[in-house]
């Protein structure tokens, strides 16, 4: 099997053509397609959690990961190597990764970007907002729960949006930063996402 190694460099984001918000976060995709792409991460041999063939451009990541996705997922629309409407954005516990002006270049160019949020975990609350401008790019999946099968979310699509995590006084379980979908992430991968 061929592999391919994808390169991401820091260069200037292209603001493209602003898209209207259609897309719906789905539970389901997140949970099952999603989960075990940004798990492979910590597994020794990823392939066994890469079962799915996507003919579109799937881009997510756990933590640290999140971020560096998020940023190769702009790239991939910025520098045109597959066409914004086939590029899909999934990442979990994703600290504040770019300033002002990357969220919402990263807002106009994504047209399927979520950042699932794990009731109290706080990664995704680092580094301060108030901190050197550090700021979201859209759109927040929440779980104000454990994230079992069937729990309920709420979608904010605001950067910053006090509806969602943003809005708890206290945000510092590491528990919840390293189980998503009641799923300890970093043993899921390394036992192949089994």
């Amino acid at each position: 099997m061929r592999r391919v190694l994808l390169l991401c460099l820091l260069a200037p984001f292209i603001l493209a053509a602003p898209f209207s918000n259609d897309a719906t976060y789905s539970d389901a995709v997140a949970r099952t397609k999603m989960l075990p792409l940004a798990a492979a991460a910590y597994g020794k041999s990823p392939q066994a959690c890469l079962t799915n063939r996507f003919t579109d451009a799937v881009v997510t990541g756990h933590s640290l990961g999140g971020a560096m996705a998020s940023l190769a997922a702009s790239y991939i629309v910025a520098a045109k190597l597959v066409p914004a409407n086939n590029v899909e954005l999934v990442t979990y516990g994703q600290p504040r990764t770019g300033n002002k002006d990357f969220a919402a270049a990263h807002d106009s160019q994504m047209a399927y970007s979520y950042r699932v949020t794990h009731w109290r975990d706080i990664v995704p609350h680092v580094p301060p907002e108030h901190l050197e401008g550090y700021r979201h790019h859209k759109s927040e999946a929440f779980y104000h729960n454990d994230m079992k099968a069937g729990a309920s979310f709420k979608v904010c699509d605001a950067d910053e949006d006090k509806n969602c995590s943003d809005g708890l006084d206290i945000t510092v379980s590491i528990p919840d930063h390293l189980h998503y979908f009641n799923i300890d992430v970093s043993e899921y991968g390394e036992k192949g996402c089994k």
